[in-house]
């Protein structure tokens, strides 16, 4: 299969707060995706004054609309926390059908500063989260980025947004090891892995 035919999948993915939605904006222009399939722009299409209950209908919606775009086979992007259970199965029917995965995993070492984040956005009519959500999210989904993910994607980058910039501090292709960008930061990424995975206790 030639790689000017090959569809993508790009995922991005982190936990609540991360910036996940700001980075999509700003890498998907450059890589001509079209479509950008986000639970959360569904939830406030769907009810602009009350989009938080509208998210079960919105994951629905997701779901039908990710197998539609990989049953044509076409170029799209979506947003995960990685908390759930439903992106492995896409990731898999996906690359059955010929695509190639791309995750950018969005991160903050602080998740205090994710819960202000998310704050922050209610205020400007943002979605909100529940701040127990959110803790129980972030580690969830740095445990399921280790023991799941890393090793199913085809390409990874790897970005922290801690102190509000966006820095890329590694990269990985499915046959080889991390590139690292910035050893300190890189660095502090991987304990909190060890200590996700250290503490499962962490999701009661």
């Amino acid at each position: 299969m030639s790689k000017a035919k090959q569809p993508t999948l790009i995922i991005f993915a982190g936990a609540n707060g991360s910036g996940k939605t700001t980075v999509a904006k700003l890498l998907l222009p450059k890589r001509r995706i079209k479509e950008f399939v986000n639970a959360d722009e569904i939830a406030r299409g769907l009810s602009p004054l009350n989009p938080t209950g509208q998210a079960v209908a919105a994951g629905r919606l997701v779901l039908k609309r990710t197998k539609e775009l990989i049953a044509k086979r076409e170029s799209f992007a979506i947003e995960t926390t990685l908390s759930g259970n439903t992106l492995l199965q896409n990731i898999v029917l996906a690359q059955k059908a010929g695509y190639e995965v791309e995750m950018h995993y969005i991160f903050c070492a602080d998740i205090n500063v994710n819960i202000q984040r998310v704050k922050t956005r209610v205020k400007q009519g943002g979605h909100d989260v529940p701040a127990s959500d959110i803790r129980r999210r972030y580690w969830r989904s740095l445990r399921n980025y280790v023991r799941i993910f890393h090793e199913k994607c085809d390409k990874i980058a790897i970005y922290d947004t801690t102190a509000g910039a966006l820095v890329e501090i590694a990269d990985k292709d499915h046959r080889a090891h991390y590139v690292v960008f910035d050893d300190g930061l890189f660095h502090r990424f991987t304990m909190k892995l060890i200590e996700a995975l250290d503490d499962e206790r962490r999701d009661i």
